[in-house]
């Protein structure tokens, strides 16, 4: 039994580390792009953005992006604990859904909000938003396949997950703006899946 455990935390973390380099090469390509950001910066931010779920378990991994951040912060790393708070979080006043991600610990919702107000969303915040939201464990994805498979997953509609995919698809229009192009055409996402 003990090997199938550690079989399965090995999986998930594999699974970690192909998303998180996905992250990292998306947010590298359009920040080399737009030049808003130092391309190595927004690698490391898409690297690093998921740290805390190696130190968690499954059912508690909502809890990895306060925990990111403590991490981060308490290793001096302050620009990279800013990404772990909030590459989840694409509207830091949705209390709701800063909820409905927490699962309904309205202990650790709070404690995000809170970090979160001071905080600003600046362009690498939006871009691993973006490029998080995107990123499968093994390919990218839509955004619309990324929130279809959500809501196949786990059978959610809700209002509040509308309005913070509304938040990413405004995100990527304006990458789209910046780099010229479609942003699916400049990764080489197949949008006919």
């Amino acid at each position: 039994m003990a090997e199938l455990s550690v079989f399965i935390m090995f999986s998930n973390n594999i699974r970690i580390l192909g998303h998180s380099g996905l992250v990292a090469k998306a947010a590298f390509d359009i920040a080399e792009k737009t030049g808003k950001i130092d391309p190595f910066a927004a690698y490391r931010y898409g690297l690093f953005h998921d740290v805390a779920k190696f130190c968690l378990p499954k059912d508690k991994m909502y809890r990895h992006p306060l925990l990111g951040y403590s991490l981060m912060k308490d290793s001096g790393h302050n620009d990279i604990a800013k990404i772990c708070l909030t590459h989840s979080f694409p509207d830091k006043h949705a209390s709701e859904y800063i909820t409905f991600y927490c699962k309904g610990d309205v202990v650790e919702a709070s404690a995000i909000s809170q970090k979160l107000q001071d905080v600003e969303y600046d362009f690498a915040v939006q871009l691993i938003q973006l490029c998080d939201k995107i990123s499968g464990s093994d390919k990218y994805l839509t955004i619309e396949q990324k929130r279809d498979f959500y809501f196949q997953k786990y059978g959610i509609v809700a209002s509040c997950i509308d309005k913070a995919y509304d938040v990413f698809f405004e995100i990527k229009r304006m990458v789209d703006s910046l780099i010229g192009e479609d942003l699916y055409a400049f990764l080489k996402i197949n949008v006919g899946m």
